[in-house]
């Protein structure tokens, strides 16, 4: 959450982030729901909403994929931590196929 990168916890990074406040506390284990169906992207801190996000028809420019060549589909998720300083702990990650 103080860590020194200004996108925070709940962001889609480089789509659509959550910008300098973190939806958590420091220090404070916290649920983190992601979910994607069809091309509407939903994440969620501690059951609240951080993040809604419907691609657009041909996917997001690439501008709003922060100048990347990529685009969000099937497959590879992240879980990252950009501040060498900081401490990431985790726990009962679950992947599921959503009907």
């Amino acid at each position: 959450a103080t860590q020194g990168d200004p996108k925070k916890t709940g962001s889609l990074y480089g789509v659509r982030n959550v910008m300098n406040t973190a939806p958590h506390k420091d220090e404070e284990w916290f649920d983190y729901h992601i979910a994607v169906r069809g091309k509407k992207i939903t994440i969620k801190v501690n059951g609240k909403t951080a993040i809604e996000y419907i691609e657009p028809e041909g996917g997001p420019t690439k501008a709003e994929r922060g100048g990347f060549d990529r685009f969000l589909d099937s497959g590879t998720f992240a879980i990252q931590c950009h501040d060498p300083g900081s401490e990431v702990h985790i726990r009962s990650v679950k992947v599921k196929p959503l009907d």
